[in-house]
């Protein structure tokens, strides 16, 4: 058992935080670059 709970819990917790992280790689790349507004703010709603 993990830290958080079972395995299959911990596997789906990492799985998800891995998609987190490349949302959020994404959005700082659309920043960095001066992406449209819209588009940021729609990778935003995605993040969260």
């Amino acid at each position: 058992m993990g830290l958080c709970g079972t395995d299959q819990e911990n596997e789906r917790i990492i799985k998800r935080l891995n998609r987190v992280e490349g949302q959020v790689r994404g959005l700082r790349n659309m920043v960095e670059k001066n992406s449209d507004c819209m588009a940021v703010l729609g990778q935003l709603a995605s993040v969260s």
